[in-house]
């Protein structure tokens, strides 16, 4: 069992996988056959089916090694007793701009954190404890695992599935002829998708996505394609 450690694992996973971007893997020990994976990522691979996870045995994932913490904890909940009750309040905002605004000034602030713990700089600074990438691996791991249920969840209830995902959001393509981009909430609710934000594919976009080759070595992620990257 995978939910009470704290660890990564090494795997070689015997079935295709839809989006790999979905899947966080060990900073720095990528390989084409091997990866390492974070312990949400094992939870959310061994989950059923219906419950919103892959499906996969160990069999499946062909373990050869791991490195575990048994003694993990919740560090980061101070952090979070602050970060949520601000989001909460973010959202009770009337005015639209401001409740946006204010939502977008949050996340940042977390974000940028989560990130300094990657920053190999803090080193050499005064404060070398700060440097924690399995802390934001871990963190990562376990934001796209609810992200990961949500787009089950939507797959069987909708028939869809996204074009592109990243860590908190996921892209999908609509009967519409729009590309819609859902995100994970800021309001308090960890791992509730909403729709953030939706473009109407024009025939040049269209085009576009008709040239993608999905078998090439590196294809470029629908909204880089279409230069939404950007678009607030």
């Amino acid at each position: 069992e995978t939910a009470h450690t704290f660890g990564v694992w090494r795997c070689q996973p015997r079935i295709p996988w839809h989006e790999p971007r979905l899947w966080p893997v060990h900073p720095h020990m990528r390989t084409r056959s091997m990866v390492w994976a974070m312990g949400p990522t094992l939870d959310i691979a061994r989950s059923d089916e219906d419950k919103g996870g892959a499906g996969w045995t160990l069999h499946d994932l062909n373990i050869t090694g791991a490195w575990i913490w048994p003694d993990a904890g919740h560090l980061l909940e101070p952090l979070y007793n602050v970060v949520r009750p601000a989001l909460l309040a973010s959202a009770s905002i009337e005015d639209a701009s401001l409740r946006g605004a204010s939502a977008q000034h949050v996340s940042a602030g977390y974000k940028a954190l989560n990130g300094r713990f990657e920053y190999a700089k803090v080193l050499d600074s005064h404060q070398p404890w700060r440097w924690q990438p399995m802390w934001r691996r871990a963190i990562i791991a376990a934001t796209r695992a609810r992200l990961f249920r949500q787009v089950s969840k939507i797959a069987r209830e909708r028939d869809l599935w996204p074009v592109h995902s990243v860590t908190d959001s996921a892209w999908y393509l609509t009967t519409q002829a729009t590309l819609t981009e859902w995100h994970q909430a800021d309001n308090g609710n960890l791992g509730v998708l909403r729709p953030k934000r939706v473009h109407r594919l024009s025939e040049q976009d269209r085009d576009t996505l008709r040239a993608l080759d999905p078998n090439a070595e590196k294809t470029p992620s629908v909204p880089a394609a279409l230069n939404l990257t950007d678009e607030q």
